[in-house]
């Protein structure tokens, strides 16, 4: 690609390879773009598709929460809730996948410690207190 491949009035590229973006088509798209059918970004840089695991933001440029393995890529709607980006799709988990005693939309603060810790235990394990509130 570069200017000598560009086929508009502009002195710009008409369109980009895969995987490549900018008006010279001379930036390559975040590896933590998912692909899709559209390719993997556009002009601006912005993921098509949704971001891998762990990444979020519109080039999945930032990083989930360490408590959140899969995070919500922009602001969202939830239960007449609005989230914010990077908050927790799922309860709180440390990396193995076993329940983190944390609440919070990103699970940064930790359950109060007269709640009930023996339901962190088992296959069914949770957290003990309310995501949203940390009420026990």
């Amino acid at each position: 690609n570069g200017p000598d491949g560009c086929l508009n009035e502009r002195g710009e590229c008409e369109a980009c390879e895969r995987g490549m973006w900018g008006l010279w088509c001379e930036a390559e798209c975040s590896p933590n773009c998912e692909e899709s059918v559209e390719g993997v970004c556009d002009r601006k840089g912005n993921c098509f598709n949704s971001c891998k695991t762990g990444w979020y933001g519109a080039n999945c440029s930032l990083a989930c929460p360490e408590a959140c393995p899969s995070c919500l890529q922009f602001e969202t709607e939830l239960g007449g809730q609005m989230l914010p980006a990077g908050s927790c799709k799922q309860a709180c988990q440390n990396k193995d996948g076993s329940p983190l005693d944390n609440f919070g939309m990103t699970c940064e603060k930790p359950c109060p410690g007269n709640c009930d810790k023996g339901i962190l235990q088992g296959v069914n394990g949770r957290p003990s207190c309310e995501r949203a509130t940390g009420v026990c």
